[in-house]
């Protein structure tokens, strides 16, 4: 009887363990700190997520100074993430800097380049988030949202979204070491689906393709590669000079950002200005890379 009653109170206690299911505010905090954390390496603080209710009039008034404002696109409707310039400064930053500085620049109008930098990290929240709120309990809020394209003007939030009352999620958010830069992001979604779907903009892929083209790539004419000791390295003094093949001249390496050589040339003079004339074609490691860019 004894070891019956102990088999009955250890089953008991298995299933006083099983942790509470997921609610849909646990759920966004947990893909918020996913996404960002995880996708971009970047530590995060999350509050709780806030939900409350939203008219598409009234989603224009959330947007201050430097607010980028994101359309997202889903089989339930369209939506849109508002992401606060605390928060675009610190994931650009993040990005292009590798660290966040001491204190937030001063707010400027959000651009494509800064949208097509925070898309990727929108679309990993978005993607956790529509995993997580599974684990919710019926009936489950619309998910499935992901990135379409950015909204340059406040009215046009309200002129995306269906009519009638929208969940509006709030999340507060604190990033870097030490929570030292506050940012906020609001997500603005429909309750149900959305029968009369806005066609997407059809645009936004030749625009990002423009402005990718449009992008400067830093390339390095490389004239040679030496091979020292730590002790050579060591006694290397100023005004030292340093031998260095008869050949560098005319075989000069193009590198890449990447490291890859793009090219070769041969080193010489234009209009009186040094100059470097292309002479030979990519290496097979930089074609091999375009082919494969090409079949993705």
């Amino acid at each position: 009887m004894s070891e019956t009653t102990t088999l009955r109170r250890k089953l008991g206690a298995s299933r006083a363990e099983v942790p509470p299911p997921h609610s849909p505010g646990r759920a966004w905090r947990r893909a918020v700190m996913h996404g960002i954390s995880r996708g971009l390496g970047l530590d995060v603080a999350a509050g709780a997520a806030e939900c409350g209710p939203c008219m598409p009039e009234d989603a224009a008034g959330l947007m201050e100074v430097g607010t980028l404002s994101v359309l997202l696109d889903s089989p339930a409707g369209y939506g849109v993430a508002l992401i606060d310039p605390g928060a675009v400064s610190g994931l650009i930053e993040w990005q292009t800097l590798g660290r966040l500085r001491a204190s937030p620049p001063a707010p400027r109008p959000a651009t494509e380049t800064d949208a097509a930098m925070v898309a990727d990290c929108l679309d990993r929240i978005l993607s956790a988030q529509q995993s997580m709120v599974e684990l919710t309990p019926a009936p489950h809020p619309p998910s499935g949202f992901r990135f379409a394209t950015r909204l340059a003007e406040p009215r046009e939030v309200a002129l995306h979204l269906a009519d009638g009352v929208h969940d509006h999620w709030r999340i507060d958010l604190h990033l870097g070491p030490g929570g030292q830069r506050a940012g906020r992001l609001h997500f603005i979604l429909p309750r149900e689906v959305s029968v009369d779907r806005i066609e997407p903009d059809r645009t936004w892929g030749p625009r990002m393709e423009s402005l990718v083209l449009g992008t400067e790539v830093r390339l390095v004419a490389e004239l040679a590669r030496l091979t020292l000791s730590a002790e050579k390295l060591r006694e290397l003094t100023v005004g030292q000079k340093l031998t260095l093949p008869v050949r560098a001249i005319s075989t000069v390496r193009i590198v890449g950002p990447s490291g890859i050589v793009i090219g070769k040339g041969r080193l010489g003079q234009s209009a009186g200005r040094k100059a470097l004339r292309i002479e030979a074609p990519p290496d097979e490691a930089f074609v091999a890379a375009r082919h494969a860019e090409g079949e993705a």
